[in-house]
């Protein structure tokens, strides 16, 4: 390009010409948290305290020439990784942030986006809360496992004791009492040889109430033993006295016992359950004058079913209200929680069902 002038004239290629970079200064030199005030141009690592809510940076960019030519951005690494631009601001303001390590810088870009000049790096640090610290969190942990531990070892320590007691008073009622009534049976046998017929009778009864109180003893005894505590012991129990029952005043009898349970809640819910069996099969051999029988036990889902029937004669109105142990059944399933139905059986006697959750 060619300009004309008074002495010659003056030529310049424009593709020559250099863009000039006015880079200037970028200074952060005030952080504002929560109303105090750090200077950052001394300082440029800061540990803050937890709990910081406001914190706020002040800044200038230096540049006497052409501060127009060049934009301002900011970012704050920990919180985000983009450039986010300043416009005419000159402050910047952060709330909520969480703990953790963070960096403040501001830079400034050309028209092409390209970096000019950075500001210096403002590092600070947010202390988490006393309860996010890692001294904190493994106190917390040792705690949890000391208490657990503490109440592994209590119900464990429990466990024995009741076992150990359950061990004990077995052991006692079955050396003392249950001998004691053997005794009162062997005596009053060996009296009946001497004395007369009138006395006779009543020492039969006293005969006959010793060995109803020694069977009530055994009961007690076998609930309570630890090393019952399992449902083949129950089964096995439950199967031998039904069959003796049955066999005794000739009933055909068919028993189905699910030899899959395992487990049990406790000896009390054990020995309410066997009162309940006994009683069931005490009532079909005594009063329902059945020739047939069918004692069911087995499992659905979390739940153990009973189901005793026979072919008897029913069940009158008079008997579920008084007679035949019928409250009893009842009292003793209301006291393991358990749900007691009773029906007719086709074509004819009752059909009893319990149902207990395991």
């Amino acid at each position: 390009m060619y300009f004309g002038g008074v002495e010659g004239f003056t030529f310049f290629d424009p593709n020559k010409i250099k863009d000039q970079v006015f880079k200037g200064n970028v200074v952060v030199y005030e952080m504002n948290v929560d109303g105090k005030i750090y200077n950052t141009i001394v300082e440029r690592n800061f540990n803050l305290k937890e709990g910081k809510d406001f914190i706020q940076f002040d800044f200038s960019y230096l540049n006497f020439i052409n501060p127009d030519r060049n934009n301002l951005e900011y970012r704050l690494l920990g919180l985000s990784e983009n450039w986010i631009p300043v416009n005419k601001r000159r402050t910047i303001n952060f709330s909520g942030l969480s703990s953790g390590d963070y960096k403040f810088v501001i830079r400034a870009v050309n028209t092409k986006k390209e970096t000019v000049t950075y500001s210096s790096t403002i590092s600070f640090y947010i202390a988490p809360p006393f309860w996010k610290r890692w001294y904190f969190i493994l106190g917390l942990i040792i705690t949890i496992v000391l208490i657990s531990y503490a109440l592994f070892r209590y119900r464990l320590f429990y466990l024995l004791r009741e076992e150990a007691t359950r061990n004990r008073i077995s052991k006692d009622l079955h050396d003392d009492l249950s001998g004691t009534l053997s005794s009162i049976s062997f005596f009053s046998e060996a009296a009946k040889r001497d004395i007369s017929s009138e006395s006779i009778k009543f020492l039969r009864k006293i005969d006959a109430s010793a060995i109803e109180a020694k069977e009530k003893i055994n009961d007690i005894i076998w609930a309570i033993d630890p090393n019952n505590d399992d449902w083949q012991s129950f089964m096995a129990k439950c199967n031998r006295f039904a069959s003796e029952m049955f066999e005794s005043k000739g009933i055909e009898y068919k028993i189905e016992l699910d030899d899959s349970i395992k487990g049990f809640k406790n000896f009390k819910i054990r020995h309410d359950l066997w009162l309940i069996f006994k009683e069931m099969i005490t009532n079909i051999v005594r009063h329902s004058q059945a020739n047939h029988s069918k004692v069911v036990l087995f499992k659905k889902e979390n739940r153990i079913i009973l189901e005793v029937e026979d072919n008897g004669i029913g069940l009158s109105d008079e008997d579920m209200f008084k007679g035949s142990g019928i409250s009893n059944l009842k009292y003793r399933a209301n006291k393991i929680e358990a749900i007691l139905t009773n029906e007719t059986a086709e074509p004819s006697g009752t059909r009893w069902r319990l149902e207990i959750k395991l």
